[in-house]
């Protein structure tokens, strides 16, 4: 007689920022997609000042000409000041948009293990509040098999077992669906990461 083979539905773990390593600032961005296509993060709007062009080289002594050169020096570090602060806009801004990811993936996992779902984010980032996609992922009906026949009734444990058998199969596709979920929303995060970086090694001086 075929006993009752069910595989229960698998609820990954909560989804966490991982550490990232350095990415040089020429690096170009990660062209692997994730849940979002590649080069979906904006980068910064910020204008980095140019001192070579802006100020040029002191002049010679000559009180017309070093009043103009101030001038330029003033405005000059006037834009820096604009430039890193926009520069850490941006950044913090990335951080709110990792947060975002993070929250929708394990808002869904919450979801599926029947526990209270973490509080969204307060705050926006570079992106629209609801930029991140949900998973297209189908966990299937444990509810829909029915109660379990009596052993004795062959026509019905095969009937049965026959149901069992593709609630199994659609139970791997959809385990399999949220890793690749959860793993593409770390290349996601990874994306958002390496423009940050690229953005806070652009800082500028005096």
């Amino acid at each position: 007689m075929m006993l009752r083979s069910l595989i229960l539905v698998m609820v990954l773990l909560p989804l966490a920022a991982t550490a990232q390593p350095a990415i040089p600032a020429t690096s170009a961005l990660p062209a692997m997609a994730g849940n979002l296509p590649a080069g979906f993060y904006p980068g910064p709007p910020c204008i980095k000042p140019d001192k070579k062009k802006d100020v040029g080289a002191p002049p010679f002594p000559d009180p017309n000409e070093a009043a103009a050169y101030n001038y330029k020096i003033m405005r000059f570090n006037k834009a820096v000041i604009a430039f890193n602060g926009c520069a850490k806009t941006y950044l913090d801004n990335s951080q709110h948009d990792i947060e975002r990811i993070l929250n929708t993936v394990n808002m869904q996992v919450a979801q599926m293990r029947g526990v209270a779902a973490p509080p969204p984010p307060a705050a926006n980032g570079n992106m629209p509040p609801d930029f991140y996609p949900r998973s297209s992922c189908v966990k299937p009906d444990q509810a829909a098999l029915g109660a379990q026949p009596a052993v004795t009734d062959r026509k019905a444990m095969a009937a049965y077992n026959l149901k069992v058998t593709a609630f199994n199969q659609q139970a791997v596709t959809f385990n399999a669906c949220l890793k690749t979920y959860q793993d593409n929303a770390q290349r996601d995060i990874a994306a958002i990461q390496a423009a940050a970086h690229a953005a806070t090694a652009g800082s500028a001086t005096p």
